[in-house]
């Protein structure tokens, strides 16, 4: 007997045990670029390794596609227009207080909105919490609200 492979596709293909696997996609987008879809998009404001190690375990359990805004001020420091037009385009902003060199007005804007959260361990302000209640200490509680988006 002959092996004889028909390719079937479209009306004819009769195979209904296909299945398709899809990983969710995560765009990395830096100054001074912006995209425009319908994916939730995600601000983080000068975070260190373990705060970036944290949101790629949150990420190993996201379904959806997201936009990731990244900002280090050590390298993107001239550009706060872009860090001010994406904060108001954004689903969810992470500022960590702990490392961040934003100017202070500027932080005082970001903690501003509600759907900022900020991590600060190293020193007990609580001047932040009189502007924003969203103090997180890992990104485990912002999985959750990566879910509300859904």
């Amino acid at each position: 007997m002959k092996n004889n492979p028909t390719i079937q596709f479209g009306l004819k293909l009769k195979n209904s045990k296909i299945i398709i696997f899809s990983m969710p996609k995560v765009n990395l987008i830096t100054p001074p670029d912006q995209m425009y879809n319908q994916n939730i998009s995600i601000l983080l404001i000068d975070p260190k390794d373990d705060i970036k190690n944290d949101f790629n375990n949150v990420l190993k359990t996201n379904t959806n596609d997201i936009n990731l805004y990244l900002w280090e001020t050590q390298i993107d420091h001239n550009d706060y227009k872009w860090l001010i037009q994406v904060i108001n385009s954004v689903d969810k902003i992470i500022i960590d207080l702990d490392n961040t060199n934003v100017d202070r007005w500027l932080v005082g804007y970001i903690l501003s909105f509600g759907k900022c959260f900020y991590v600060l361990n190293q020193i007990d302000n609580k001047h932040y919490e009189m502007i924003n209640s969203n103090r997180i200490y890992d990104l485990k509680s912002i999985q959750n609200e990566l879910e509300k988006n859904k």
